[in-house]
């Protein structure tokens, strides 16, 4: 059944295709169908200067004149058309997948959208805006384009829209009534007290939008002040309606006609249907573990008993029954709450705490209890809950933590402690393997002279080399010396080596002047090694005069000490050592980066040493380099 008002008459269509008029509140039947496949009447549209009442079944068509005449329009079958006029007198209608437009008889196809389209409205502006089951889109009919009219409004099901002043009213499928201007909108739904969210018809009269939904019919008045703020009214079954389930609704001069499926109600529009009378709420019980639990004093809990159970009543006489609930469980700083028409809420599994409970009921209009109902409750924690037993604990685990840490720390520092010795005594080892292979040397140089009777030089080489022993003696306890006591013993190696050669050799020590040689620590004689090798296998086989210069400098916040000598290099030297020296194995080099590898894992340090051949430009051997970093 389906309503309009048309020359301040009421017209009724009906669902077996019969067209009625109501006359002192009787139906006066207009027309009744002689072809049953044109069955039924779903719309009715009529506007205030046209003459016509414009129907929608399958064969559309309008009411002129006592006649009833179908659009000439080619194969419209099952179409749900609902009629739009715009401020120029235009009729459009909108159903299905198609937007249609009327001239004189005859319906015309302008757009076939891909897209279901429920109706169709004028904007301010005079474009066409179709409310479809996917979004609002805006229609240019000169260029057929449609475009989504607004990102907020996508994927929304708009099932009528009407214009009121400079807005648009749109009635929604979930959203309840939207009410929509250039610059935003605002929407009235089920939290704001409409009836409810699933909106079919809307009328709009003066300040009033009367609007159809799943559970009745509300009255949005908005404020005459304020576009935006408005009032809810809703009218239910227990308000007079024959059924809340609203087909369509007709407004005649101050009655409102409401067609639903089991009949036609109306009353005057000028009634207030609000109910103001705020509902009453009571506990009605609580059960804890599925056993009633009295209220008469705060309930004191076990940890094992957090299953509850509370049952409400909200008292509305004129609501009958049908109210919305609103509770909250607050424990501290967390809060459960939510809507619901149940009258009963559960918990389950809740936490040991302190516990308040509170409800709230609202009526059909929207009316909410003046005052909450509610109740506390405690729940104890187990011993294993309570906070001495979670310190107790936590200082257990932390005390099994330190003693694993004290024990973990002791044998990190006797393994510690026993790398260092071990690598002190590899370290002493080193050095004592050392000494015997310079002292091999020095005896072997002396035998020399002793062949050659050259006692005097035998002599003075006897006493270099005492002073080189007294400063290796000071020094045996020892495994670090100052790079000024090295360079000190160093010198006094070389005046010894220097009486070797018939001319002797340039020695040079260069040492950069913001370098403070006694503030650091090294292996003690540590060069002595690569001196002498850059003595024995280097100068001592070129036939020009030799060189040895060692510089200290310091590079990138290290100190680098570097011995250069012109010699034969390293390749060379090596290559010599193989064809002439056959069976003999020279271990200083070997050693002293052995000593050097030990005393950093022993001193946790880090001396780097390296071997450089050095070539010309032309790439011939112009001597060897020793950096050794500190």
């Amino acid at each position: 059944m389906c309503l309009t008002t048309h020359h301040s008459e009421v017209y009724v269509g009906y669902w077996s295709g019969a067209l009625a008029r109501l006359s002192e509140l009787q139906p006066e039947f207009l027309y009744f169908p002689t072809d049953t496949s044109n069955l039924p009447i779903v719309n009715l549209s009529s506007f205030e200067n046209d003459s016509r009442i414009y129907f929608s079944r399958y064969r559309p068509g309008f009411w002129e004149n006592g006649k009833m005449q179908e659009f000439k329009t080619k194969a419209i079958v099952g179409i749900k058309a609902v009629y739009m006029q715009t401020t120029d007198g235009r009729v459009y209608s909108s159903g299905s997948a198609y937007l249609m437009k009327v001239k004189g008889d005859s319906l015309f196809y302008i757009n076939a959208p891909d897209k279901r389209v429920n109706c169709v409205v004028e904007t301010p502006k005079g474009e066409l805006l179709l409310g479809t089951n996917t979004g609002v889109f805006l229609f240019d009919e000169n260029t057929k384009r449609l475009d989504l009219y607004r990102e907020e409004f996508k994927d929304l099901r708009v099932e009528n829209m009407e214009r009121m002043g400079d807005k648009i009213i749109m009635a929604t499928k979930g959203r309840g009534v939207l009410i929509v201007d250039e610059e935003k909108s605002i929407e009235i739904s089920e939290a704001e007290g409409l009836s409810g969210n699933l909106v079919d018809h809307l009328l709009i009269s003066g300040k009033d939008i009367w609007c159809t939904t799943s559970n009745g019919i509300s009255r949005i008045t908005i404020d005459e002040n304020s576009s935006f703020k408005y009032r809810v009214e809703n009218v239910h079954s227990s308000d007079g309606l024959l059924s809340e389930t609203v087909n369509d609704i007709a407004l005649n001069r101050d009655t409102l006609f409401v067609a639903t499926n089991k009949g036609i109600s109306f009353f005057n529009i000028n009634h207030d249907f609000k109910n103001e009378v705020a509902p009453l709420v009571y506990i009605a019980s609580v059960d804890v573990n599925n056993h009633q639990y009295s209220l008469s004093t705060t309930p004191t809990l076990t940890h094992s008993q957090n299953a509850i159970r509370v049952s409400f009543i909200g008292i509305s006489f004129r609501s009958h029954g049908d109210l919305l609930y609103k509770y909250e469980l607050v424990n501290g700083s967390d809060t459960v709450s939510a809507s619901t028409t149940n009258r009963e809420v559960q918990f389950l599994s809740l936490s040991p705490g302190s516990y308040s409970f509170s409800v709230l009921a609202r009526n059909k209009s929207g009316v909410w209890s003046k005052a909450s109902a509610g109740f506390s409750f405690v729940i104890r924690p187990a011993w294993y809950q309570t906070l001495i037993f979670r310190i107790i604990l936590s200082a257990l685990v932390v005390l099994v933590i330190y003693i694993f840490y004290l024990r973990k720390l002791r044998k990190v520092e006797e393994r510690y402690e026993l790398e260092r010795k071990q690598a002190s005594l590899q370290l002493t080892a080193i050095r004592a393997q050392m000494n015997p292979h310079f002292i091999f040397n020095v005896m072997n140089s002396i035998r020399n002279y002793m062949q050659n009777h050259d006692l005097k030089s035998a002599e003075k080489y006897l006493v270099s080399f005492s002073k080189l022993v007294r400063y290796t003696l000071d020094n045996s306890d020892m495994q670090i010396v100052t790079l000024e006591e090295e360079l000190a013993s160093l010198k006094n190696y070389v005046e010894l080596e220097m009486q070797q050669f018939e001319d002797g050799f340039d020695f040079s020590v260069k040492v950069d002047d913001e370098i403070d040689l006694s503030d650091y620590e090294l292996p003690s004689m540590l060069l002595q090694p690569f001196v002498e090798n850059a003595i024995k296998h280097g100068i001592s086989r070129i036939s020009c005069r030799g060189k040895i210069c060692i510089s200290v400098k310091l590079k990138s916040g290290k100190l680098l000490i570097s011995i250069e000598d012109n010699g034969v290099g390293v390749e060379s030297s090596i290559a010599w050592n193989d064809s002439n020296r056959t069976g003999h194995k020279s271990k200083g080099t070997t050693i002293i980066f052995e000593r050097i590898e030990a005393f950093n894992k022993a001193y946790s340090k880090n001396i780097r040493a390296r071997i450089v051949n050095l070539t010309t430009e032309e790439g011939r051997t112009s001597g060897t380099r020793v950096e050794v970093e500190l």
